[in-house]
């Protein structure tokens, strides 16, 4: 997620037939989108976030390369436990491509240098930022995230109709960002309208916040957790599971592990524009979604399986980040020629044998980022900075991250045994994934 306000204007252009549409698509990594975008023909993995407005460059070293121009100094505040204001740096007149149909020429650019968020290690994909409400202001975008694509269409009747099989929902759009009105149960007779920002920059479910509007009851059981980082640092809280959310269309989810984080983390991005939360992408996801931002209407189409799934909660307690690569001694067998044999026939055959060998290769690093207090893996002893080796038996570089998690973390009753480095020694470690709720 990502919130903040700075000013800016991008026009983009969608170089194609008025009825048909430019088909981008998409990496989903932990139910982000990441598209690929060239800025001054330089190509960047970027998330497209419709919790932000402009395109923001994060940590990027070769900022030289781009040709960035007309530079000026912008502060902001952002999430996080970092009580300070972030300095950005704004270029104007560049040239952003998506695709070979979706062009601005007149693009502002802004780059923030902030050490403390690193996005590429916690998704395991080089991110170098975020594109946002700039780019789809005079679009309807559709997102398929069954497909991994987004559809950009001109917006026009006949395209409009092209969707009226959805649901059709009354948004608000402010500071290029897509608010919607909703109901939320804490339980059967405990209600509360909420407005909620639609980020397509979050994978949680549902974030809500404590506030003079919004008290969530103290009776709900409610245990710490950790919500990942912001542009301002950690993003911590508790966390309860919401009985109902009920958007417009009569579209209802129950039993979503929903995310309370501390105030601190956001008073003041709610302060001018007062919201009561955050979609995001674990509801998107369950969802056919388009965004028309000029008749500020969503759109949207249940995907059967994925609207009805369990919502997903990492009962072990455990996070995981990237931590660079590590070379490591892999066995790998191999067939080599020995020599040459008749067989009953007279006819020749080749004989071989196997042979062990070992070659080095360079894998992700795995480690512990934060453990749940309390959790399963708390009581198991994992520490901050446990370097993960094997899960069951498993070699961890098997898998990406995003797998690792479901395969192992996701599994209420499983039984884990972990293989860990801490310190140079290599320790076993034995879980049993309980739900708190």
């Amino acid at each position: 997620m990502s919130l903040y306000k700075l000013q800016g204007q991008n026009i983009f252009t969608l170089k194609s037939d008025e009825k048909a549409f430019v088909e981008i698509p998409f990496k989903k990594i932990n139910n982000l989108i990441i598209i690929n975008v060239e800025i001054n023909d330089i190509p960047l993995n970027l998330i497209f976030d419709t919790g932000v407005k402009q395109t923001i460059l994060l940590n990027f070293k070769e900022a030289d390369s781009l040709n960035l121009k007309k530079l000026k100094t912008r502060i902001f505040v952002g999430a996080g436990n970092k009580k300070k204001n972030i300095t950005a740096v704004k270029s104007i007149d560049n040239r952003i491509k998506i695709g070979k149909k979706i062009i601005s020429t007149n693009a502002d650019v802004f780059l923030i240098k902030n050490e403390d968020f690193k996005f590429s290690e916690n998704l395991g994909v080089p991110i170098f930022g975020f594109i946002g409400g700039d780019l789809i202001d005079d679009f309807l975008v559709e997102i398929n995230y069954h497909k991994n694509i987004l559809r950009f269409y001109s917006i026009n009747s006949e395209n409009i109709r092209k969707f009226r099989s959805y649901k059709k929902i009354d948004i608000d759009i402010i500071e290029d960002k897509p608010f919607v009105e909703a109901k939320i149960f804490f339980d059967k007779t405990h209600t509360k309208q909420v407005k909620l920002l639609l980020d397509t920059g979050n994978s949680d479910a549902l974030w809500l916040f404590n506030s003079k509007h919004l008290k969530v009851p103290a009776y709900l059981k409610r245990i710490p957790d950790y919500f990942g980082l912001g542009f301002n640092g950690e993003i911590q809280g508790e966390r309860f599971k919401l009985k109902q959310l009920k958007l417009p269309g009569n579209i209802k989810l129950k039993d979503i592990y929903t995310a309370l984080p501390d105030s601190i983390y956001y008073k003041d991005l709610i302060r001018n524009n007062p919201f009561d939360g955050i979609i995001g992408g674990e509801i998107l996801r369950r969802f056919k979604i388009v965004l028309d931002y000029r008749h500020k209407k969503l759109f949207l189409k249940r995907k059967f399986w994925s609207y009805f799934a369990e919502f997903p909660f990492n009962d072990s307690g455990l996070q995981l980040i990237y931590a660079g690569k590590v070379p490591v001694k892999i066995a790998k067998t191999v067939s080599k020629f020995d020599k040459v044999d008749y067989d009953k026939q007279n006819q020749i055959i080749i004989l071989t044998k196997t042979e062990l060998i070992y070659e080095y290769k360079l894998i992700d690093k795995i480690i512990v980022e934060y453990v749940r207090p309390e959790s399963p893996a708390y009581k198991a002893g994992f520490v901050k900075g446990d370097v993960i080796l094997k899960i069951n038996g498993h070699n961890v570089y098997n898998y990406n991250l995003n797998q690792l998690e479901n395969k192992f973390l996701y599994k209420t009753g499983k039984n884990l045994r972990f293989l860990i480095k801490r310190n140079g020694l290599i320790m076993e470690l034995k879980l049993e994934n309980t739900s708190p709720f």
